[in-house]
């Protein structure tokens, strides 16, 4: 709850990043560009095609994984 931070996003692809790509994307070749919030991208995205977003308070592991964490199913 109440995490932001800046970031950037692939301009061909949409992949989310914390860092500018100092070369192509290794995804699609595309560029980086800055955005305000990848973590409020990164909601919308996993709402939009369909999973779940759970918040999590008060958990010293998360908070040292970097505040943010994915449970994949593939």
């Amino acid at each position: 709850d109440n995490f932001h931070r800046s970031g950037f996003m692939c301009t061909g692809c949409d992949k989310l990043l914390l860092k500018k790509l100092d070369q192509p994307c290794p995804e699609c070749g595309g560029t980086s560009s800055a955005v305000e919030d990848v973590v409020d991208l990164a909601i919308s995205t996993v709402l939009r095609l369909g999973g779940e977003v759970e918040v999590v308070g008060n958990n010293p592991q998360l908070e040292q994984a970097g505040n943010i964490g994915a449970i994949l199913r593939y």
